[in-house]
């Protein structure tokens, strides 16, 4: 979620329940903001369970290490105790960790529960990997895809997101 929490809010004046999930920012702010529907996790979402640690560098050459739990998502509903409950709405951004993620939940039945799913797609590392893994990954990508029409979810919307990155020509 980083720091915005707009669609959280708008969802939660719906009278939903709203689960939020980032180890990378900083709960207090967000819990203090948050309605008495919205809980906030500082855990995220991935194909294991592990302690991340991470160095960013800022533009202004400030660093910071970001440490955070990540978890499957079958561990994180248990934790709740929620894994016999429908998720009406699962949204993804978990920054290029949908493709290990989505397979480990394709390949264990866990969007069975799920009514709508939203995923951020990231393809970047598709501009800096060698030209002989291109196409594996473009394979693996389609695969994931091709997974979820299985599963019974469709494409409703679609909208890119420039970056810089994607502003290039690669060769």
């Amino acid at each position: 979620i980083g720091h915005d929490t707009t669609f959280d809010d708008q969802v939660n004046n719906f009278g939903c329940q709203v689960f939020m999930f980032d180890p990378t920012v900083n709960q207090d702010t967000i819990r203090r903001t948050n309605n008495k529907n919205q809980h906030f996790y500082l855990l995220g979402l991935d194909a294991s369970n592990y302690n991340l640690s991470v160095d960013l560098k800022y533009t202004d050459n400030k660093t910071e290490t970001i440490v955070g739990e990540l978890d499957t998502f079958d561990s994180i509903r248990s934790r709740l105790g929620h894994q016999h409950l429908p998720v009406h709405y699962l949204k993804l951004d978990i920054e290029n960790s949908e493709w290990r993620v989505l397979p480990y939940m394709l390949e264990r039945g866990l969007l069975h529960s799920v009514k709508q799913l939203a995923i951020e797609v990231h393809t970047l590392d598709i501009i800096s990997a060698p030209q002989h893994r291109v196409l594996e990954m473009l394979e693996g990508y389609l695969q994931v895809l091709q997974g979820l029409r299985k599963e019974g979810f469709l494409r409703v919307s679609y909208r890119p997101t420039v970056v810089l990155e994607t502003l290039y020509h690669v060769p």
